[in-house]
């Protein structure tokens, strides 16, 4: 006869997208397929990004308050704004003894992504004013020179302010730090919580 029980497993799930930016992150140094893999690898770093504090308050809840209660106390958090995570997850950790230093390029990098993120995923094409230049061009003939920013590729500009490189290495950063809380120590990203802080 066989006995059979039930066990419960958790695996972190940031961990597999990295090979996947990697891959993309390549890409990008092609010349020729940078401009179609641009939208692809900010979504995939917002994606690995979110998964990682998700992964990371799942696990601090499961050791926290125990497998039976953790969902109710992870799930708040879960649903915060994805900058409240990142806000939150370090002091979290460290039982408040550490937070971000929203001054570090990691945490700079890692807001820009938020910003162009939410304009890629939440993108809206109201009217916009623009200020034309109007010419007469003969008799009762006018001509209207329109403004470089309306033909100007939008998405192009939403994407400028993303270095592909830098952000891929803050997300690996913030990684590397998240994964040893209880070695947690003043760095450039990350620093101690003053009693006034608190």
């Amino acid at each position: 006869m066989e006995d059979k029980t039930k066990i419960q497993h958790r695996s972190d799930l940031s961990p597999e997208y990295f090979p996947i930016l990697g891959g993309l992150l390549s890409l990008m140094n092609n010349e020729k397929e940078a401009g179609i893999i641009e939208i692809p690898f900010v979504l995939t770093c917002a994606a690995t990004l979110e998964c990682l504090l998700n992964d990371k308050i799942i696990l601090y809840c499961i050791e926290t308050y125990g497998s039976d209660d953790y969902e109710q106390f992870a799930e708040p958090l879960i649903w915060d704004g994805f900058l409240k995570k990142i806000n939150t997850i370090i002091p979290l950790l460290s039982h408040n003894q550490y937070n971000i230093r929203t001054d570090s390029e990691c945490y700079i990098e890692l807001k820009g992504l938020i910003d162009v993120r939410n304009s890629l995923t939440h993108n809206k094409s109201y009217l916009k004013e623009y200020e034309a230049k109007v010419t007469s061009t003969g008799v009762n003939q006018m001509s209207i020179i329109v403004p470089h920013a309306i033909t100007e590729p939008k998405l192009k500009l939403q994407l400028k302010s993303i270095d592909c490189h830098r952000l891929y290495n803050s997300i690996l950063e913030l990684d590397g730090i998240l994964r040893y809380p209880l070695s947690f120590s003043e760095n450039r990203v990350i620093q101690k919580i003053t009693t006034f802080d608190k």
